[in-house]
């Protein structure tokens, strides 16, 4: 062991040495500026580095491989004020990164062999909140985790999921209050059976089941009223520009009578259909009713019982988009539509 009193420039310094004469422990109160303890290795790398004064001002420790490169930094100041932690990978890019002070929060950052943030922790979004970010392979972030989503509406948290072209597929948000939780999904969810949650009088809640179907249509209902034997409704043209209706697509109009009279038959006329009692019966009795069209576009208006295949499955790792072969409809007339309101006269 040597003990000096004026090393490097005036500060004290201890060396500790091994058998062959190489250093193995160094202290030394003044380097650049700061004390500073080495440990070496056999080779008389140094492993191990506690640096009083790393740069910036503050306290480092460095642990090396048996190369010589540095793979943990600890450091008490980086730049943005706060204290980070560094652990990189073997062609020496950061691969870990832990920032005490990343904008005025802390961070932690995972990152591919290219220093490239894959995975990020940042303890303050904007002063909204935490978040947890996952990238793709070029960067963009495909999942997107927040304790706060709008800053001064406080929305509550939110999950946000993106598709390769960076457009937002999937957002669960947790609502601000009780009840306004939301899940919205561009695209398709498959799973067991569909529910709501309804609470009764005495406060029970129970399960109230969706009504399924091998193909895909939109209903509408209403009521309407005979006027000398006869009555016309118009289709609610909104709900129209969600239909397909044509010779291959025709519309299903289901009337049940609330009224005495001889009976009735549905003419399907365009954007209506029209409801005209047998015998020519002239009476004005009431009906309800019930339409049933295609959703349309080719991808729904000719579905029927599609194969399902799991998630995993496929190129994509999800459910592949299927080509599903319609079903031939009975050929019917052109409709075209509009909406359900009271039957009204015709001379």
């Amino acid at each position: 062991m040597t003990i000096t009193g004026d090393y490097n420039d005036g500060g004290g310094a201890v060396f500790a040495y091994r058998n062959d004469g190489t250093v193995s422990v160094s202290f030394d109160g003044r380097d650049d500026n700061a004390g500073t303890v080495r440990v070496r290795n056999e080779a008389g790398d140094t492993a191990v580095t506690l640096d009083g004064n790393a740069g910036d001002g503050a306290a480092l420790i460095a642990v090396d491989n048996a190369s010589g490169f540095t793979r943990v930094t600890l450091d008490g100041g980086d730049p943005s004020g706060g204290g980070t932690i560094t652990l990189q990978a073997g062609d020496s890019s950061s691969t870990v990164f832990l920032d005490g002070d990343s904008g005025d929060a802390g961070a932690i950052e995972v990152r591919n062999n290219l220093s490239q943030t894959r995975v990020l922790l940042d303890g303050e979004d904007d002063n909204a909140g935490g978040r947890i970010e996952v990238r793709g392979e070029d960067g963009a972030t495909v999942v997107r985790l927040r304790g706060e989503e709008f800053l001064a509406g406080d929305s509550g948290a939110v999950i946000e999921m993106d598709a390769e072209d960076g457009t937002e597929t999937i957002e669960i948000d947790s609502g601000n209050v009780t009840g306004n939780a939301s899940l919205f999904v561009d695209g398709t969810i498959n799973g067991d059976t569909k529910s709501a949650v309804v609470k009764l009088d005495n406060g029970e809640e129970r399960l109230l089941y969706c009504t399924e179907s091998p193909e895909i249509w939109f209903e509408d209902v209403g009521s309407g009223q005979l006027h000398n034997g006869f009555a016309e409704i118009v289709l609610d043209p909104e709900y129209r520009q969600t239909v397909a209706i044509d010779a291959s697509h025709p519309m299903r109009v289901m009337v049940t009578l609330t009224d005495d009279c001889r009976g009735v038959y549905v003419k399907k006329l365009g954007d209506r259909f029209q409801v005209r009692e047998l015998q020519g019966g002239r009476s004005n009795a009431t009906f309800d009713y019930k339409i049933i069209c295609k959703r349309r576009g080719a991808k729904y208006q000719d579905v029927r019982l599609p194969k399902f295949e799991r998630p995993g499955v496929g190129k994509d790792r999800g459910v592949q988009e299927q080509s599903w072969p319609g079903r031939k409809e009975d050929p019917g007339e052109p409709t075209h539509v509009q909406t359900p309101q009271e039957g009204s006269n015709q001379p």
